[in-house]
């Protein structure tokens, strides 16, 4: 009899250690998932719509990977750097041969672009210049006409190119402003001659920290657009990552279209939580079961 009380408890002790590693594994395996969180854009016939629901999206390219909760941001605080190229290749060839300044072609743009801006009392937006220095002409501010004021006060262009120690500036300001929708729009040729930044590690940190590049380009000065071409590519490929755009125009009424898509994209961005077994990876892809839309989103840099 004293055996077998002996072996019953035996027995009840290995049973209540197998549950309690059972408890071990499922919370270790609950506790390696990893829970990703993603700004995005869905777009159809040129529009971007609300109505998109969780079940409806797919993360190509992972296993057991789902998205989990879908929710608009639209009403975040939004925070934007407009970076203003002031280098030395900011100055075009005319079709006669004659140099002529394009200082006037960006201080249309950027005038536009803050008139366009959807400022609220919560929204804030700075104006930053860059050639071989990189100056803030106006800090972050809700007040359309210190914006203004700055760009109609824009240097001529001279001297060589900072670009991508620009957007890691842009980068490290942005990231400090809480929870917010974060945009870097600048109005460039690519060209950059002079930074110490790596384009991929620029990048990576602007993915990071949840930042969106607008990449603009001036198809205007044919003869310059084709000559920083090269610089251009270069930079699609990581702006999209971003989940911003390389986007360009020919004229005014291009112009005018080109911002309000940005901004009107801004207003309609969801953001989504995806639970998978293993961090994203550089070949993420996000796609939607409903026929006809388009994804727009960030995706890692190795």
């Amino acid at each position: 009899m004293r055996l077998l009380r002996i072996d019953l408890i035996i027995l009840l002790t290995a049973i209540v250690s197998s549950e309690a590693l059972v408890a071990q594994d499922s919370q270790g395996t609950a506790a390696s998932e990893n829970i990703s969180v993603l700004d995005v854009s869905f777009e159809k016939d040129g529009g971007f719509i609300d109505d998109i629901q969780a079940d409806e999206i797919r993360i190509d390219g992972k296993a057991e990977s789902r998205v989990t909760a879908i929710e608009p941001i639209g009403e975040l605080p939004l925070r934007v750097v407009f970076l203003v190229d002031i280098s030395a290749s900011q100055v075009g060839v005319s079709t006669d041969g004659r140099r002529r300044g394009i200082r006037q072609e960006a201080q249309r743009f950027y005038q536009e672009a803050i008139k366009l801006l959807p400022l609220r009392v919560s929204d804030s937006a700075c104006l930053v210049a860059f050639n071989h220095r990189i100056t803030v002409l106006q800090d972050f501010t809700s007040n359309k006409d210190l914006l203004m004021k700055s760009v109609s006060n824009l240097p001529p262009p001279i001297g060589p190119t900072r670009l991508l120690d620009a957007l890691h500036l842009s980068n490290r300001a942005l990231a400090v402003q809480g929870d917010s929708r974060r945009v870097v729009i600048v109005l460039t040729d690519g060209n950059d001659t002079s930074s110490s930044q790596a384009i991929e590690g620029v990048y990576k940190e602007a993915i990071d920290h949840n930042v969106r590049v607008y990449f603009i380009v001036s198809q205007r000065d044919s003869q310059r657009f084709s000559l920083f071409g090269r610089d251009i590519k270069k930079h699609e490929k990581f702006v999209k990552r971003t989940g911003g755009r390389a986007l360009s125009f020919r004229d005014e009424k291009s112009m005018d279209k080109l911002i309000t898509r940005i901004y009107d994209e801004l207003e309609h961005l969801k953001r989504i939580s995806i639970t998978s077994q293993e961090p994203l990876t550089p070949d993420l892809e996000i796609s939607v079961s409903r026929k006809g839309v388009r994804v727009n989103h960030p995706s890692p840099i190795k």
